[in-house]
């Protein structure tokens, strides 16, 4: 399965935000974007949430799909960040938000690695997206998810305390 060149640019993003993303949250415990690093992640995010969209094997898909969430979830992690309409909630809110990037680029993110490696004989079929290795993935980021939000929430309750 060869990768377009939007395919390598949306990539390249993807993998920019991840990293940037991680370092934002190892540094700051939450994303803001008043840091560099977390303007970095939400920015180039959006960028590989837009290239998703261009992206077309057999026209729209789940990947699509979870593009339009991603780009839902930036913009109200950021209607959140600037506490426009949830008073006390915002700051969890935003968090949640901005948290759930990363579990929409690690899902799509595992399916593509393990659809193409090994190149001669890949783990998982291009169809088989429900592969019991693939939901294995998907169930323990989403625990990664609930666990890390859990003690982001806290931290911040200790935080405004």
């Amino acid at each position: 399965m060869d990768i377009s060149f939007i395919g390598w640019i949306h990539t390249l993003i993807a993998l920019l935000a991840i990293g940037s993303g991680a370092y934002s949250l190892k540094k700051y415990t939450i994303i803001e974007t008043k840091n560099l690093s977390a303007k970095i992640f939400v920015f180039a995010t959006v960028v590989a949430a837009i290239t998703a969209l261009l992206i077309y094997k057999r026209g729209f898909g789940v990947g699509h799909l979870l593009a339009i969430v991603t780009l839902l979830a930036v913009i109200f992690g950021y209607i959140n960040e600037r506490g426009l309409f949830f008073g006390f909630l915002t700051p969890y809110l935003q968090t949640i938000s901005y948290s759930a990037l990363f579990l929409f680029h690690m899902v799509p993110g595992i399916t593509e690695v393990l659809r193409r490696f090994p190149r001669d004989n890949p783990i998982v079929l291009d169809s088989n997206i429900d592969h019991p290795i693939l939901i294995s993935f998907y169930i323990t980021f989403f625990i990664s998810y609930l666990i890390i939000t859990t003690n982001q929430i806290i931290w911040l309750k200790k935080r405004t305390s």
